[in-house]
């Protein structure tokens, strides 16, 4: 069953799963014309929000990653840009950065109307009402 990443104006997102692209574009077309005709989002009476993106995983994006390995190739660039040419390095934050290569997010996504995710996408759908 596929996954879809809803990218709302605001730059928030969000994860659904659905059957198929078809439902998919329903119930997002639904949520974009509840905030279009100035609608609540759903039954926590906050305002629905304008979608501009969905994206369609063919597993949840959140997974991507979960393995937690990368090749060495990975980590020996990964180490070469973080140490640079300075004489002295962060411990800690090299580690941090580091262990950020298996992190399924992109970082500081969570506010973009781009993706949040590394995983690649299946595809996007095409959206009735950003068809212009």
């Amino acid at each position: 069953m596929p996954y879809f990443e809803i990218i709302y104006e605001t730059g928030t997102h969000s994860v659904a799963c659905y059957d198929d692209e078809n439902e998919a574009i329903q119930a997002v077309t639904a949520q974009h014309e509840r905030a279009t005709g100035g609608s609540e989002g759903g039954p926590t009476g906050h305002p629905a929000e304008r979608v501009t993106a969905v994206l369609m995983y063919e597993e949840h994006p959140a997974d991507y990653g979960a393995e937690q390995t990368s090749s060495g190739d990975e980590l020996t660039k990964a180490l070469k840009d973080q140490i640079g040419k300075d004489p002295v390095v962060s411990s800690p934050e090299v580690l941090a950065n580091l262990r950020e290569l298996n992190s399924p997010l992109v970082p500081g996504a969570e506010t973009s109307q781009e993706t949040m995710y590394k995983a690649p996408e299946l595809k996007t759908l095409d959206l009735p009402f950003t068809q212009k």
